[in-house]
């Protein structure tokens, strides 16, 4: 059967080509969803004995599902006679087609792998899939030219969704429909369609929807570039921006200071529901400022401990003095940690988010991060991630951008950016590590010498710094802002 359906003209090429993913974002009143459906239903004729997998975080009931929305344009369309509609699914009786609908945490996720011959996957509010959910849906989906189509709405830059569209360079499109133009981004690769839609986009946009885009505009003007078109919410609560943080290149820092510096590590362990990584922060000290190396954030993998991964990364990176955390069930891993290294325990009395906002100036002012931090490895798992610096670092620097001040707003389950183990235990570092020591006959020399533990005053070494100077907001110094 030649079926075919109205789409916007930004879906027409979706059609005709072939991509292991294929991503629909935007603000409201973009078409994403309902010009999904309607191609998954023309496809349905052109494809045979396989199904097509709706698929949510939670979906209590097929009501909150995209089943009605598929239901009502077959009836519109007149095509019902063609499909087989029950409660729980539809299916084309030409060729055996099915569409199903799942909530990814009410079927259990793992059940989805005996789903039978997924051809199509579409995910709605992806912006909502934890991670966890994602690593094992993806090789779910295995038939031969499967696809997984997304669906989204922008949410927060932490979100997994997000940190992939936002890697990539979306080309501005026009096409004109009868002698109205209208826009929308596109960006192609050999696995990759992304398409960014808003009202502008759409030139069947009902009226009812523009009224209602005019008084949000007026009205609530705060929420209207994340609302209709489809821009990083406002986060309210949220204490760090990247604008505000200080970064260094570490392949500079390393290639050009000529003089010899201290690896040392702070450590926040995992106890309790608030934890979810046990945080151990590899950094150097000069003067004032702190130079992170490494976030250390690793959790138990199933073979090993975290204290046993824990003691093996501290081992790696050749580090001889820790600072830990040694209130209530922490003082068991000092004391374990005693046998390796030399520590220094330090005891805190305000609660972790209050400790955060407190810490937050000097956080600001004082602490550099890699420069990598910033940038999303290749999509990977969780796991992978916590396998290799970069990845660490990136979940790192997600969890200090996302942190609120706002307590509903951390440690979601199955968020790993929401929680605040990096967060915390740099404001440990901030707030206890030692105070730089005075220079030898407060001359204006230091000793360079790599056996002595020397922390040296910032102005002292001005002189040494190479390359990687930055004056861009009148610090000077290893690192830039931005």
């Amino acid at each position: 059967m030649d079926l075919k359906l109205q789409l916007i003209k930004p879906f027409a090429y979706w059609m005709q080509i072939k991509k292991r993913i294929k991503i629909a974002f935007g603000g409201r009143g973009g078409g994403k969803s309902e010009c999904i459906v309607r191609m998954l239903i023309v496809l349905s004729f052109s494809l045979s004995d396989c199904t097509f997998l709706f698929a949510r975080e939670t979906q209590k009931s097929i009501e909150y599902s995209s089943y009605q929305s598929l239901v009502d344009i077959i009836r519109t369309n007149d095509i019902s006679q063609f499909f087989n509609i029950t409660k729980t699914e539809v299916i084309n009786k030409a060729t055996n087609v099915k569409f199903i609908f799942v909530g990814l945490r009410e079927c259990n996720i793992t059940s989805v792998k005996s789903i039978y011959n997924i051809k199509i996957c579409f995910i709605e509010e992806w912006q909502a899939i934890n991670q966890g959910s994602w690593e094992i849906l993806e090789p779910s989906i295995r038939a031969d030219d499967a696809e997984i189509w997304w669906a989204f709405n922008p949410r927060k830059a932490s979100d997994p969704v997000y940190q992939i569209v936002n890697r990539y360079q979306l080309e501005e499109k026009i096409f004109i429909t009868d002698g109205k133009e209208y826009k929308y981004y596109q960006y192609e690769d050999d696995d990759y369609l992304i398409t960014k839609v808003n009202f502008d986009s759409n030139y069947f946009f009902p009226p009812v929807l523009e009224k209602t885009r005019q008084m949000c505009l007026k009205y609530q003007p705060q929420l209207y570039a994340n609302i209709w078109l489809g821009e990083l919410q406002r986060q309210q609560g949220k204490i760090f921006a990247e604008s505000y943080l200080r970064f260094f290149n570490a392949e500079d820092y390393k290639n050009n200071l000529d003089i010899h510096y201290t690896k040392k590590a702070i450590i926040d362990p995992a106890f309790g529901r608030e934890n979810c990584f046990t945080s151990c922060i590899i950094y150097s000290q000069i003067g004032k400022d702190f130079y992170i190396h490494d976030s250390g954030l690793m959790r138990a993998d199933g073979v090993r401990t975290a204290d046993e991964l824990l003691i093996d990364f501290l081992n790696r990176n050749k580090i001889r003095e820790v600072m830990i955390e040694a209130n209530f069930s922490q003082k068991e891993l000092a004391k374990k940690l005693s046998r390796h290294f030399h520590v220094r325990p330090f005891y805190v009395k305000q609660n972790k988010i209050e400790r955060i906002i407190n810490a937050s100036i000097p956080i600001r002012e004082h602490v550099l991060f890699d420069d990598k931090s910033l940038s999303a490895p290749e999509i990977n798992s969780m796991d992978e991630w916590l396998k290799n610096k970069d990845g660490r670092n990136f979940i790192a620097m997600m969890q200090l951008l996302d942190f609120s001040d706002i307590p509903s707003e951390n440690n979601i389950q199955g968020d790993d950016f929401s929680y605040i183990d990096f967060p915390d235990c740099l404001a440990s570092l901030v707030m206890y590590a030692p105070k730089p020591k005075a220079l030898i006959n407060n001359k204006e020399t230091a000793s360079f010498n790599n056996t002595e533990n020397t922390d040296i005053n910032r102005q002292e070494i001005k002189d040494r710094i190479k390359t990687i100077t930055n004056n861009k907001k009148g610090v000077s110094g290893f690192g830039f802002d931005r």
